[in-house]
């Protein structure tokens, strides 16, 4: 299934003529995850989750400076006389200027969802168990979700030892690129891809977690 992770904002600045509310795009994570259990547990990389699990410091900022430069800009550019896109280097101080002294005091409320995209349609998702993105810290990059619904089916999981080089490999998934072109449906929102590989060897992360490697 495909997994999604999104994260919308709500806001509250001040551009100089009394507060306001600003509703900047919503950020997009996604990812694939399969089911191990009917009941609706299905497994899937950390990193997908994250955003909306443990939204980062730098989203939040991200969407304020992003509200700022909607709402305050195109005033402020009218103020000096400048239309958009005709004086790139004026226009860019005057963003600078903005940040500087509208950031400090804008507000942002996060509304983190999760839900997985079948082809029943769109079910919400709970994050049960979670490890981060591998780092320098010991971490799996794994999550596990809960959804609610009728049974579904199931992939389950293989013993990782009793693989070996030459291994043939079936990769299952959503690529972000193909969810996003503008000339794509929605059914490609339901519809994996798939690439097909071998294992090419098998290396040791920094924690000694044994990591495969596979080629097309």
């Amino acid at each position: 299934v495909l997994v999604v992770a999104e994260v919308a904002s709500e806001v509250t600045l001040d551009c100089g003529s009394g507060p306001q509310k600003i509703t900047p795009p919503v950020f997009r994570e996604t990812g694939t995850g399969w089911f191990l259990d009917e009941n609706g547990w299905l497994i899937t990389n950390g990193h997908v989750v994250q955003p909306a699990h443990e939204p980062p410091r730098w989203l939040a900022n991200q969407q304020a400076q992003r509200a700022v430069t909607t709402a305050c800009l195109p005033q402020m550019l009218k103020r000096m006389g400048i239309q958009q896109g005709d004086a790139p280097e004026r226009e860019e101080a005057a963003k600078r200027k903005l940040l500087d002294t509208v950031l400090p005091t804008t507000k942002v409320n996060l509304q983190p969802q999760i839900f997985v995209v079948t082809a029943k349609g769109r079910l919400k998702a709970e994050v049960k168990k979670y490890s981060p993105p591998v780092s320098e810290m010991s971490a799996k990059d794994l999550a596990l979700l809960k959804v609610d619904g009728d049974p579904f089916p199931v992939l389950p999981l293989a013993d990782s030892r009793s693989v070996q080089v030459g291994d043939p490999v079936h990769i299952l998934g959503f690529p972000g690129v193909v969810l996003s072109h503008e000339l794509l449906n929605e059914s490609a929102m339901v519809e994996a891809s798939v690439t097909n590989g071998a294992v090419s060897g098998f290396k040791q992360d920094r924690n000694g977690n044994t990591v495969a490697s596979w080629s097309a």
